[in-house]
């Protein structure tokens, strides 16, 4: 059984509230994801958050999300927030939303 879940909230903005196409990001982090759980998938959603900068940022956000065991859970923890890391400075984000289990961490 399959019971944990890893989603890496990938945004549509660049630099924190320039709209751009995120296919690249979200089939990097759709690959990455099965490369590591054996399958991934992706949602669309509508989101919202106050910038230090830029006040109410509004965005399309793909939300891509795998699930896995226990054991692959610990195992590949680091890997998956080094990887919402590398995600947040590529497309120079405040922070990435990683969703780990229902509980929610800005990298």
């Amino acid at each position: 059984m399959l019971s944990h879940k890893f989603s890496v909230y990938v945004p549509s903005t660049i630099d924190t509230n320039n709209e751009t196409d995120n296919t690249k990001q979200v089939n990097e982090t759709l690959s990455f994801l099965s490369s590591l759980f054996g399958g991934a998938t992706k949602t669309d959603a509508f989101g919202a958050w106050v910038s230090a900068t830029a006040g109410l940022v509004t965005e399309k956000v793909s939300v891509c999300y795998a699930y896995c065991s226990l054991i692959d859970k610990y195992k590949h923890i680091k890997k998956v927030k080094e990887f919402a890391k590398t995600l947040k400075e590529e497309m120079k984000q405040e922070a990435v939303s990683l969703e780990i289990d229902g509980r929610l961490l800005f990298v």
